[in-house]
């Protein structure tokens, strides 16, 4: 996105340019060239893990259909001889197809609308052409003119993969018309089925992913659209040359008087509806009345559904007939959580007042489980108010696992080996039969405090404590956070 910071720089420029030398103008077009290259960096990268998902699922994909053209060579081998020939070469041209979507990036536009994408190639675009915004300078126009084939060769990724969910859509039809026609299928088989339902839907919402990361631009990104928005010469390159207005194009006489002859007024439209309703008399106005009220129900319901499916992109793809893990088109690091939780204990006759820092790292299994591990630092507070010193009382280590029971609450357990006493040495802590086990079980319950951050509560019961030496407490209360 730090390419939006040389569109709302250079206009910028344009701004002052009146208040400045021409030598200091070109000091300041100088500034931004190493953001740019990390721009298209960023952008080459999207363009590259679309594509290599995109192999990643169709290998995928092709495996299971191969099982299960085997499996139904069984029963009808015709109807597999034709499922093979008409899936033979397919998913290897698909791939290659994406491998080359960036070679005819005059093409590039397709069906695939993506509003952020069109918003920075009109920018791009614009300020390539207006030399007198952009600055004269012929290393800003070239990297200009890169920036905005990297935008293109991106907007054809998504133009290529929107076919390929077209085919996996038409594919997933015929697969099941085939089947259908059978009775007393072997599960085996339905299995193979049902698994490239799953691997169809895990890629449309692989792809439905990569367009969410361009859905909400930053606040630099929405500045330099609105500087941009500020100069006519912008607006009216977008109004010819955005994608939309390839899509409704404005008449050439638009905002005269001559674009509204012929057309009706809001209250003509009115009185003639009015004068039909009155001439059919009291049945047909209430007939009319009883229409219009099935009609935005119907559109209230189209709505619903439509706000389901993600807004209207959606097919039977996007519509899983099983029960879907959104971690699953998630790279490792972003199934990664990191916390910290803070544990206290009050002090005994063996053991002062204890606060145990912990930090974790979790692993989210799926949308309703997570595995993790951690270690602990445990610090000594003394034995009271008056009695107050900070020592080292030893480390932890352990593995936790939370299951989503029901909306936050969570089902928590785990393992952990504390050594209770100060380390001086490496050397004292190798002996693990010095340290003391517990096993945990209780319940947590996580809550929001900003998008990234979240809180969490934990009451936990260790079943190993009557086996420690000395006596430690059995019930245990953390409180943590993690993002």
């Amino acid at each position: 996105m730090r390419i939006l910071l040389l569109i709302s720089f250079l206009v910028f420029i344009q701004e002052v340019r009146s208040q400045i030398s021409d030598s200091t103008l070109l000091n300041i077009e100088d500034f931004p060239k190493g953001m740019l290259e990390k721009a298209n960096a960023k952008t080459s990268k999207l363009s590259s893990q679309i594509t290599g998902q995109t192999e990643k699922y169709l290998n995928k994909i092709q495996r299971q259909e191969e099982k299960l053209i085997i499996k139904l060579s069984k029963i009808d081998s015709n109807a597999a001889k034709q499922l093979l020939q008409s899936m033979t070469g397919k998913y290897s041209g698909l791939i290659s197809k994406m491998k080359n979507a960036s070679d005819n990036l005059s093409g590039s536009r397709g069906s695939e609308y993506i509003p952020f994408l069109d918003s920075l190639g009109g920018g791009l675009g614009f300020l390539r052409e207006a030399k007198e915004v952009a600055g004269k300078t012929k290393e800003i126009q070239e990297k200009l003119s890169v920036s905005l084939d990297k935008v293109k060769e991106l907007q054809a990724k998504f133009n290529q993969a929107a076919e390929i969910k077209k085919y996996l859509e038409e594919r997933k039809e015929e697969l099941k018309a085939v089947l259908s026609k059978y009775t007393n299928l072997p599960k085996s088989l339905l299995k193979n089925y049902q698994n490239l339902g799953k691997e169809y839907y895990y890629y449309a919402q692989q792809i439905r992913e990569y367009k969410e990361l361009l859905k909400d631009p930053d606040k630099m990104a929405q500045r330099a659209f609105a500087l941009l928005n500020k100069v006519p010469a912008y607006r009216s390159f977008i109004e010819k040359n955005s994608f939309l207005a390839s899509l409704f194009p404005n008449p050439d006489n638009l905002g005269t008087g001559v674009a509204l002859q012929g057309l009706q007024t809001r209250a003509q439209i009115q009185g003639g509806i009015q004068s039909q309703l009155q001439s059919g008399g009291p049945s047909a106005q209430q007939g009319f009345h009883d229409q219009m009220q099935l009609a935005q129900s119907q559109l209230g319901q189209l709505k619903d559904k439509l706000s389901k499916i993600g807004g209207g992109e959606g097919t039977s793809l996007d519509v899983p007939d099983f029960k879907p893990n959104s971690q699953r088109t998630k790279s490792f690091l972003q199934r990664l959580e990191l916390g910290t939780n803070i544990q206290t204990q009050r002090a005994t006759s063996f053991f002062p007042t204890t606060i145990d820092l912990a930090l974790s790292l979790g692993y989210k299994l799926n949308d309703r489980s997570i595995f993790g591990i951690g270690g602990s630092y445990k610090i000594g507070l003394g034995t009271g108010i008056n009695h107050m010193h900070y020592s080292n009382q030893g480390v932890g280590l352990r593995i936790f696992v939370d299951w989503k029971i029901k909306g936050t609450f969570y089902a928590s357990g785990g393992y952990e080996m504390n050594y209770r006493s100060q380390v001086k040495s490496f050397d004292q802590i190798k002996n693990l039969d010095i340290w003391q086990q517990s096993g945990l079980i209780g319940v947590s319950k996580r809550y929001e405090i900003t998008k990234k951050w979240k809180g969490d509560l934990k009451l936990l019961f260790d079943f190993l404590y009557a086996q420690h030496l000395p006596r430690t407490q059995p019930v245990l209360f953390r409180v943590g956070y993690h993002f």
